[in-house]
């Protein structure tokens, strides 16, 4: 794989337009551009082509990830055109068939299987948006070459391509012969098992206890002291609010560190979440949650010690000004998405997830089984006969509702789930109860972990004795009604 090669820069100025208002005079505008990764060659050297087809590409979006997935994706033909000593405008059919086949090689940079190769869709996607780099390449600076880098066969170009109307959106596609054919569908929106969760927890709890984790994150500080305790307490409150949002409300990881916090300062009162809706236009229209006063309650726990660090920071001179951001670093920053994935990777390592596929889409796909279960349950008891087979009202019905509250656009997006929820819960007779009973097994777990925490910066005996009594009395009811491995 090798390093990356390009720097994702955020909310900067670069040169714009000019034009001369006086025979000596030019006016300039600059452009401001929030999201542009810059590209350089594996030695170092700024890759000025891609440069611009990226600053070409952050223009035209608001979109946060955009030119950063775009980014990832053609730095694979960087890469390829260094290492073979081949311009990009030198490019050609040959060319594009061999960095096909390396690309079938790649290997995938983190799997739970290792040496695990990346799949025909990847590939795809790689190959697509780097033949639309080279069809701008070629209109924007092709007059300066002999050859026609790539078009049409009329054209006579070294790669030759073909245009067709897709028959869902009615726009052109690109089409190569050599793009792979994309993989079958395939059902992988497994949900995040109580067990893992679980484990996920206890982990979080351990990482609290570990001085080095803390120390690694602020290297300055010398435990133990006020200010070590305070980020440690943090990181520790950011961790579980991150799993229990998860849980609670299903949203992407990219709405949860949008939260802003200015719109949920009064959570207790309202009993309302708002959250960004992402993919519905920028900026991301709101959308507000309903949540329980238990709910609020932990919501504002976390908010409590959001503040407290954020007041230490100011107070030691490390931090001027607050952000608006709800998750922040341990020195103050916002939290970046791909940061809490990271944290939450390194996480389910230590967790020892080795052959069990964990992310925090999980939890969406959890929360959304959850809310169709719930709905179905309530259908059931208004019209028995639903039981014994479904209609389009009542699908329909059930995936408006919930998507009111995922923030997807469309039902159809649904339909898969409420269909593999409708099989178990008239498949199984005891669907509904093993539910209910795991949902609260599972928050006296997390209810123990919290108790085990706060009593660890107390040290009270007594009490620890009484909550590992009850984490056992927990755990012997997970082995007895789900077994060992639930």
């Amino acid at each position: 794989m090798g390093i990356q090669l390009y720097s994702h820069l955020k909310h900067i100025k670069v040169p714009g337009s000019a034009w001369l208002s006086s025979r000596h005079d030019y006016i300039y505008r600059d452009k401001f551009l929030d999201n542009l990764p810059l590209f350089r060659w594996p030695n170092g050297r700024p890759c000025h082509l891609a440069n611009q087809w990226m600053m070409h590409i952050s223009s035209g979006t608001k979109a946060q990830d955009t030119a950063r997935v775009y980014a990832s994706l053609i730095t694979h033909l960087i890469r390829y055109c260094f290492v073979n000593k081949i311009d990009i405008f030198d490019f050609t059919d040959d060319h594009f068939y061999r960095f096909t086949q390396c690309l079938k090689n790649n290997k995938k940079r983190y799997s739970a299987v290792k040496g695990e190769l990346i799949g025909r869709n990847h590939i795809r996607a790689v190959q697509i948006r780097c033949l639309y780099f080279l069809v701008w390449a070629s209109k924007k600076f092709g007059n300066l070459y002999d050859n026609c880098l790539i078009g049409t066969e009329e054209q006579s170009p070294s790669i030759v391509i073909k245009w067709k109307v897709n028959r869902y959106t009615g726009r052109l596609d690109i089409f190569h012969p050599d793009l792979v054919e994309s993989e079958p569908y395939k059902d992988d929106k497994s949900v995040i098992t109580e067990a893992a969760i679980r484990d996920i927890q206890n982990t979080i709890y351990s990482m609290s206890l570990s001085k080095q984790n803390c120390l690694r994150l602020s290297p300055d500080l010398q435990e133990p002291c006020d200010e070590f305790q305070t980020i440690c307490e943090y990181l520790y409150e950011r961790r579980m609010f991150t799993v229990r949002m998860m849980k609670l409300t299903g949203l992407r990881p990219e709405e949860l560190v949008d939260i802003p916090l200015d719109l949920n300062n009064d959570v207790l009162s309202t009993l309302n979440i708002c959250i960004p809706t992402k993919k519905q236009g920028v900026p991301a229209p709101i959308r507000k949650f309903r949540i329980t006063l238990r709910s609020a309650l932990d919501f504002n726990r976390y908010l409590r010690a959001r503040s407290k660090h954020v007041q230490l920071l100011m107070s030691c001179g490390k931090l001027t000004c607050q952000s608006n951001s709800i998750l922040l670093t341990d020195d103050g920053r916002p939290l970046a998405k791909q940061s809490l994935t990271r944290e939450f990777a390194r996480i389910c390592e230590r967790a020892d997830f080795i052959d069990l596929r964990t992310c925090l889409s999980m939890f969406r796909h959890r929360f959304i089984t959850r809310e169709i279960h719930t709905l179905l349950l309530l259908r059931f008891e208004k019209d028995p006969s639903l039981k014994i087979t479904w209609t389009e009202g009542l699908r329909d019905d059930v995936c408006f509702l919930v998507i009111q509250k995922t923030g997807h656009k469309q039902i159809s997006s649904l339909y898969d789930y409420f269909h593999d929820e409708y099989d178990l819960l008239t498949g199984r007779s005891d669907r509904a109860s093993a539910m209910t009973q795991r949902d609260r097994l599972d928050a006296a777990q997390e209810t123990l972990v919290d108790m085990r925490f706060k009593n660890n910066l107390v040290r009270d005996s007594s009490v620890e004795q009484r909550i590992q009594n009850l984490e056992s009395e927990v755990e012997f009811l997970y082995k007895k009604i789900y077994g060992v491995d639930e």
